[in-house]
């Protein structure tokens, strides 16, 4: 579990969330994140008493209680009447693409955003890695999402067809609001 410091840009007007990440990019072209992934997140109530893990993708939404909205994770916090939630949204703000699921080789060392959210009730306050990314090696070679597996904020493999070691180390994130 990788908790992230939140850095607030200034006070959001809508509760919404940047999900970016850092790293170190060793003969690796671009890795990518699926549309669908689905992400596994630390969320925390407002007032921080409480966390849980949230699993959420846009290939499962759900119906908020007396609205016609929905979202991809709803909880009710321990006391609070109303229905708390989480969605993924478009990370396009005034014509500037805050996320875009993946990141390349131009990238390695920097901040990319990757997937935003939109909360209410709720804040995230970690992303765990699982098998969210697949890559492309420098070489042209493909490892699926299955075969990328993070452990402790690094993937490393071997690229066969054009003789060379593949890595993803020092994976860093926060979360921004916007």
């Amino acid at each position: 579990n990788w908790s992230a410091a939140v850095h607030r840009l200034s006070p959001p007007a809508m509760p919404k969330f940047c999900l970016k990440l850092k790293a170190t990019l060793e003969n690796v072209a671009k890795m990518e994140a699926a549309p669908e992934n689905q992400w596994s997140l630390m969320v925390q109530s407002p007032d921080g008493s409480e966390t849980c893990e949230a699993y959420v993708s846009t290939d499962e939404e759900m119906e908020l209680d007396g609205s016609k909205g929905t979202a991809h994770f709803i909880k009710k916090w321990q006391g609070d009447n109303k229905q708390s939630y989480l969605k993924i949204i478009d990370g396009n703000v005034k014509k500037q693409k805050l996320s875009r699921l993946g990141m390349s080789e131009d990238d390695s060392q920097e901040w990319v955003g990757i997937v935003c959210f939109e909360c209410r009730g709720m804040e995230p306050i970690g992303y765990t890695p699982k098998n969210d990314f697949a890559v492309e090696t420098t070489g042209g070679t493909i490892f699926d999402c299955e075969d990328v597996e993070f452990d402790e904020g690094m993937w490393a493999d071997y690229d066969g067809e054009n003789d060379m070691s593949v890595s993803i180390q020092d994976l860093e994130i926060q979360f921004e609001t916007f």
